[in-house]
């Protein structure tokens, strides 16, 4: 699922004709996002405030197939119940206990930062990026093949490209850049990676705001593969259930 360890970018080496292409490289980062039926991962979180403070929160995710996902908060108790929800790849539900319904997030509301961590919401929605972006690429290495990728629509993000880091031995990304205006602004580092059966999963996923100093780290506590999720889960109705 994550619709996620430092590298040496010195090493990455442009060249004139590369071997792959950027939309190849990206469909098979896609593909990977959709390993079996469904998946349900429980998730460790803890935010840095960047002055030596400290929050926890358990997040839990459910995803069935590259279409569905749904996201909830089980701790703390203030934040327990606050969701998100995909509920088709069209279509993104915020839910806040608090005010008693939905909305829905459209537009570079999706880049804002999800209840006082440093994932934004589009970070935890997304299940897929051939969607929402271009993909070209720009270096390789024996390791890695390095991808810009565009917003095919610019006015939804806000950020103005991503650089995006693929692990040639398993098509998974471990490193993200989100640039505005020339600068990393954010930073999305995956490490960790061991298989859950037949699978390689990143267990541990670290955000950054490079402007604040402020951090987010998330490692897996639990991870679930094909337990038969059902489509009834991934509705307004369960994202609003206590």
């Amino acid at each position: 699922m994550f619709r996620t360890a430092p590298l040496l970018t010195l090493l990455f080496i442009a060249t004139p004709a590369l071997a792959e292409d950027g939309p190849s490289v990206l469909a098979r980062v896609d593909a990977v996002a959709d390993q079996g039926q469904d998946t349900t991962i429980t998730l460790d979180v803890t935010v840095h405030d960047g002055r030596g403070g400290e929050a926890s929160r358990v997040l839990q995710v459910w995803q069935k197939g590259s279409q569905q996902r749904l996201v909830k908060f089980l701790e703390p108790a203030r934040l327990a119940g606050v969701g998100l929800l995909v509920p088709d790849p069209d279509t993104l539900y915020l839910y806040l206990p608090a005010y008693g319904r939905t909305r829905r997030v459209v537009g570079s509301g999706r880049g804002d930062a999800f209840m006082g961590t440093d994932f934004s919401i589009d970070d935890l929605a997304r299940i897929t990026f051939a969607d929402e972006y271009t993909a070209t690429l720009t270096a390789e290495d024996a390791d890695h093949w390095q991808l810009r990728l565009d917003p095919i629509k610019p006015a939804d993000h806000t950020h103005d490209h991503v650089r995006m880091w693929v692990r040639r031995s398993d098509d998974l990304f471990d490193r993200v850049d989100f640039v505005k205006d020339g600068e990393v602004t954010r930073r999305v580092e995956l490490g960790d990676v061991h298989a859950d059966g037949s699978r390689p999963v990143a267990h541990r996923i670290v955000v950054e705001d490079l402007k604040s100093g402020r951090s987010t780290v998330a490692v897996v506590r639990e991870i679930q593969f094909d337990t038969g999720l059902e489509d009834d889960l991934f509705t307004t109705r369960y994202l609003m259930r206590d």
